[in-house]
């Protein structure tokens, strides 16, 4: 008897604990998301008005591009950097933990940001880009993420 309230009792903790996470996790969800924008704007204004980071990544016109005028190319820089830093908040200040969903949707993101990157500096060859797609890909599907 003593054992089936003491069971019913550390269900009923485990139940309303989880409960609890459950509801808290799409606020922290929607803080980190809310988070990542202005953090994105921030790091591209600090890129736009620093005169090595347009020499650097800026896009010269070319045929295999649309722009007719120079154009800066790190805005990836800064939806990158709000990404990663919303993904930590999340994980510091909530329930969100760092499972493995999170840790190889982190992990493919930035494979494929490193690309893209190398891409605005070096123009890499198509299959090289595609390679890493594939890899970030692989990586992300290896997961428990369905």
């Amino acid at each position: 008897m003593l054992a089936q309230a003491v069971s019913a009792h550390s269900e009923g903790y485990a139940s309303s604990h989880h409960d609890r996470r459950t509801r808290t996790q799409p606020t922290v969800n929607a803080l980190a998301a809310l988070a990542a924008a202005p953090i994105s704007f921030a790091v591209i204004a600090i890129l736009l008005r620093w005169p090595r980071a347009l020499r650097a990544f800026g896009a010269d016109p070319r045929p295999d591009r649309w722009h007719t005028s120079p154009t800066p190319a790190f805005g990836g820089v800064g939806i990158f950097a709000g990404f990663a830093i919303s993904v930590l908040l999340a994980t510091a200040i909530g329930p969100v933990g760092i499972p493995g969903e999170i840790l190889a949707v982190a992990t493919g993101t930035t494979i494929v940001f490193a690309f893209g990157l190398l891409d605005d500096i070096v123009h890499l060859h198509p299959i090289a880009k595609l390679g890493a797609q594939i890899a970030a890909a692989t990586v992300v599907l290896q997961s428990s993420v369905s």
